[in-house]
């Protein structure tokens, strides 16, 4: 299992409009193959996160590829005050 956090750092004027419609960003994630779940997270000096959860890192990658994440990144990327960072992660205790 991987998580996947993104640091994004969004124009003021678009911190409402995210926040009311993450819930439904978040359905469309959630029901891509391998996605446990994801998550936003607000941050200091409005930053926001996204946490997910995916099976593989090939579900992450399959997704990224896809359609679907094209649509939700070009929503997002006319909003942006700076470029978004990307992590993959897995806990330390879990086996690679």
């Amino acid at each position: 299992m991987i998580h996947r956090i993104v640091k994004l750092s969004f124009n003021q004027n678009f911190h409402k409009e995210l926040e009311s419609s993450f819930s439904k960003i978040q359905k469309i994630v959630e029901r891509q193959e391998g996605c446990k779940k994801v998550e936003l997270l607000k941050g200091p000096h409005d930053l926001y996160f996204t946490l997910s959860t995916w099976n593989s890192e090939a579900d992450l990658e399959k997704y990224r590829s896809s359609e679907t994440f094209m649509q939700i990144w070009n929503s997002f990327k006319p909003n942006f005050s700076a470029k978004a960072e990307a992590w993959t992660t897995k806990k330390v205790d879990e086996n690679p």
